[in-house]
């Protein structure tokens, strides 16, 4: 957003002039121009699909800067969502739904909804992220050693689950390996 002042709704519908300008607001917001992070699995291999949509290469879903936020899904175009959130967010006495219905042309019942949506997110504690899943490990290591009385060797095998084997390698003079 430019350093201009904002002093009117006016002004700040003017400037917002369209989804696409409101998507691109929202995604410096959110991803600050890094790439952006699935916002189902968290995974950052994406692409973009469309100008305002991205398709995630982890878990092969399409997602947007506004997916998994109380916009997703709804009906009312962004331009209004975020001037909602700016009156809401900077209006020092708060805002009553009548007078936000009519700045911004809409039902009462359905501001009604958008301010429970923002009061929601506004008073609940932050969602951690989705971490990856866990990258695969080595699933099996052997160890062989002399018994304790220099006899024979022995290997002990551990797999991944947790199982061990014992495996006795007879008499040796030496490593077998």
């Amino acid at each position: 957003m430019s350093k201009k002042t904002l002093k009117h709704l006016s002004d700040l519908i003017d400037f917002f002039e369209n989804e696409r300008t409101c998507v691109e607001f929202l995604e410096r917001q959110r991803w600050n121009g890094r790439t952006p992070d699935c916002p189902r699995c968290g995974g950052n291999v994406v692409t973009r699909t469309t100008p305002t949509g991205f398709r995630c290469y982890t878990c092969d879903r399409p997602f947007s800067v506004i997916t998994g936020t109380v916009m997703d899904g709804s009906k009312i175009p962004l331009q209004k969502w975020v001037a909602a959130l700016y009156l809401v967010t900077f209006e020092k006495k708060g805002i009553r739904p009548k007078r936000l219905a009519t700045e911004l042309g809409l039902r009462r019942r359905v501001v009604k909804k958008m301010l429970g949506a923002i009061d929601e997110i506004v008073s609940a504690p932050p969602a951690p992220v989705p971490q990856p899943p866990p990258q695969p490990f080595e699933s099996r290591f052997s160890i062989s050693a002399r018994r304790p009385d220099g006899s024979d060797w022995y290997r002990v095998t551990v797999e991944h689950n947790g199982n061990f084997a014992f495996s006795d390698l007879g008499v040796l003079d030496e490593m077998p390996f």
